[in-house]
């Protein structure tokens, strides 16, 4: 797994004493082309000189990730709570991180997902008033995991025409082709010529015509392998 994106984003409250704010990063798995997205925590804060401190609150909603629910909070249990200590002060929701399943990517790699929040915070286990309520959903572009391309060719005759194709998964990229024949290797360019030098080109579809030279790597064989 390698570390992804990071950030935050801060929830619209029903209180302008209250803020309440999301953090989340990313993992991805190159060759699995997904990404686990976890909500690292949430917290919360009494604004001075408004903002009510020295009380613990209880949430009560969800928090989701790719429409997908990764934590719920029940102020009557109490599973989660934050203790406000002071004013400007950002204090962790316990319970957190709150973690995705794997999520897959796009084809070419790319991916988007929506972390959504929705809770209340009662000022008691859920036999009091409500503190206040925080709601929000941001959608966040994720890392652009690489996708290799694959690459097919038609069978063809010495002194014949191949047709290469390759399957890029962004328009984005370039690719080098390769070949080996026999004791011969090297590169093929964009106007299908057999060259010494590397290559990168965009062209998806090349006429590569087999040069008549090839033959000398067959000299007992009617066919072989490129």
């Amino acid at each position: 797994m390698a570390t992804g994106k990071s950030g935050y984003f801060d929830l619209s409250t029903t209180k302008t004493n209250v803020k309440v704010r999301v953090n989340w990063s990313e993992t991805y798995d190159v060759s699995a082309n997904t990404s686990t997205i976890q909500i690292t925590s949430i917290q919360v804060m009494a604004v001075s000189p408004y903002g009510y401190y020295g009380y613990t609150y209880y949430p009560d909603g969800t928090a989701k990730i790719n429409g997908a629910t990764v934590a719920t909070f029940k102020s009557a249990t109490p599973s989660h709570r934050v203790r406000i200590e002071a004013q400007d002060t950002w204090y962790a929701i316990s319970g957190a991180p709150y973690t995705s399943e794997p999520i897959s990517h796009n084809t070419d790699g790319s991916k988007s997902v929506a972390i959504a929040i929705d809770i209340t915070g009662y000022s008691s286990d859920g036999s009091g008033d409500s503190g206040w309520k925080a709601s929000g959903s941001k959608t966040v572009k994720l890392t652009t995991i690489p996708r290799a391309s694959t690459i097919g060719a038609t069978d063809a005759n010495v002194g014949a025409s191949s047709t290469i194709t390759v399957n890029r998964k962004s328009t984005s990229y370039t690719h080098t082709i390769a070949y080996k024949f026999g004791s011969l290797s090297g590169y093929i360019n964009a106007d299908g010529e057999a060259v010494t030098a590397e290559t990168k080109i965009t062209a998806t579809n090349i006429a590569f015509t087999v040069p008549t030279s090839w033959y000398n790597q067959i000299p007992s064989a009617k066919s072989a392998v490129c």
